[in-house]
Order: structure tokens, then C-alpha cells, then sequence
């Protein structure tokens, strides 16, 4: 029983945002627990003691009687010493079976007090049980949510706030890789420019616009599609998934950049999602 509780009493590490449904009642279920005052045993107040006392005696007042009567007969009188001398012990000895009794009754009551904390151990490890799964289930979703924030981050797009948040990345994080995406972005469009020549009119774009345009979301019909870096990126990242056998996430993450791809890189992206299912 010590070692269960001590894995009772172990605290639930769990991520802030997260929110519990079972906390108030574990919390008063170890309340409890830790509040049972410690085992006693006062035989007198023992309700199965009581019952025992009073058959004992009762038998006991009727043995005696019968005792007395008997060596009253055979002594000319129930006055007389030895009849009183025999009833009374008679009547000890009954009351010595119920002398008997006590370390039963003392180990009985022990095992019930036992029992009543087992019952309030296992009410609260039914609980844990549960809380682990709900837990389990917040973190998968929370996984699976910081892959498609990190999936439009790559791609110069910035996610829902719901979404991060339920991702748990921070806005510090969100912001850096979203600036990091713009850069490269800017950089990619740069050298392009730049090996295109003057006289085929070079559009300037700041990273400010290129994200702005980009979330407008085309779909697979927009020809531009995901530039050609942050496009790489994202094809390494979905084989690495699936290949990792993370199936699940690998497919939230293709659910999350498939409104930005042109139409070859949708048909490359489909490629790879048949040849991991199956």
C-alpha cells in the first residue's frame, strides 16, 4: 500500500495552457487521504466487540446460574461458598473466550481501515487514469498544431492565433521564424530579378508584400506557388514525417500548405501522400 501511494502522491507534470476536468476531484480525494486520522483501536467502542460482550456475558449469566444450581444440589443450597465459587468460574471462562476475541476484532479493523484508504487511492488512480488520456489527446492536438504553424511559417504565412496558441509556440518564436521565411523570401525573389536582367521590367517586393500576397491563397491554381527554397523545405519535411512514421501529423502538415502550391507542386505533393498510404 506505501508504494501506491507514493506513485498517488506523484505530481502531474503538465503543460500550462492545459486545462484539467479532473483536478478538483483528485485534489479532494488526496485531501482525504492524507486528512484519515491515523489507525486506532478502542475496543470498547467496536460495534462487533459490543455484540460479542453482550452474547458472552448473557451465555456466561446463564452458564453461571446453571453451575451454581448444580453444585447447590450437590452441596445442600446455592448459599453455600462452593456454588458461588463454581458459578463465578464459569462465568470467567466465557468471558475469557471473549478476551479471545480482541486480536481478531483488532485485525479486522485494521484491515477495514486499510480498505477505506485503498478505496480512496483507487478513486483517485481511476481519475489519473483518465487525466493521462485527456492529456494525451491535448498534446497530440497540440503536436499536430505546431506542425501547421511551423508549415505556414516556412512558407511566409502567419497562422491563426487560435492556432498558436492551442500550438503553444510562443509569439517570440512565431515572429522570428515568420520574419525568417519573409527574408529568405525576399532574397529568393532578389536573385531572381537579378538573373532576369533590367529590360524584362523586375518587380520590386518587400517581404512585407510578398506575405501580404501570398495570403491571399489562390489555391493550386496560383501559378507562382511556393517559392522554390521554402518549397524544398517543405517537401523534405513531409517525407521526413511520413517517413517517420508519423502519418497523422504528416498529413495536417500537407493539409496546411496544400492551398498555396501551384499545380506541379500539388501534383508532387500528391505523389508522396500515395506512395505513404499505400
Amino acid at each position: 500500500m506505501e508504494t501506491k501511494k507514493k506513485q498517488t502522491q506523484q505530481t502531474l507534470t503538465r503543460t500550462p495552457g492545459y486545462a484539467s476536468r479532473w483536478d478538483s476531484q483528485m485534489e479532494d480525494l488526496l485531501e482525504q487521504y492524507r486528512g484519515r486520522e491515523a489507525f486506532s483501536f478502542d475496543v470498547d467502542q467496536d460495534a462487533l466487540y459490543r455484540q460479542y460482550k453482550d452474547r458472552y456475558t448473557r451465555q456466561g449469566k446463564l452458564a453461571m446460574e446453571d453451575a451454581q444450581g448444580q453444585a447447590a444440589a450437590l452441596t445442600g443450597g446455592y448459599g453455600n461458598s462452593y456454588a458461588q465459587s463454581v458459578g463465578q468460574q464459569t462465568y470467567n471462562q466465557y468471558l475469557e473466550k471473549l478476551g479471545d476475541r480482541v486480536p481478531e476484532l483488532y485485525q479486522m479493523a485494521l484491515e477495514r481501515y486499510d480498505r477505506e484508504g485503498e478505496a480512496l487511492l483507487d478513486q483517485y488512480d481511476l481519475l489519473a487514469q483518465q487525466e493521462q488520456q485527456d492529456y494525451g489527446r491535448y498534446q497530440d492536438q497540440a503536436e499536430l498544431a505546431k506542425y501547421q504553424v511551423q508549415a505556414m511559417l516556412s512558407l511566409g504565412f502567419r497562422p491563426s492565433q487560435s492556432l498558436i496558441d492551442q500550438s503553444g509556440l510562443s509569439e517570440e518564436y512565431v515572429s522570428a521564424l515568420l520574419q525568417a521565411a519573409a527574408a529568405a523570401a525576399a532574397q529568393e525573389e532578389a536573385e531572381k530579378s537579378a538573373s532576369s536582367g533590367s529590360g524584362r521590367g523586375r518587380r520590386k517586393t518587400s517581404s512585407t508584400t510578398q506575405t501580404v500576397d501570398r495570403s491571399a491563397n489562390k489555391g493550386i491554381d496560383d501559378q507562382a506557388g511556393v517559392a522554390n527554397t521554402a518549397w524544398k523545405n517543405a517537401v523534405s519535411t513531409l517525407e521526413t514525417l511520413y517517413n517517420q512514421g508519423k502519418t497523422d501529423k504528416a498529413d495536417a502538415y500537407l493539409n496546411t500548405i496544400k492551398d498555396h502550391m501551384n499545380q506541379e507542386q500539388y501534383v508532387q505533393a500528391m505523389n508522396i501522400w500515395v506512395k505513404h498510404h499505400n
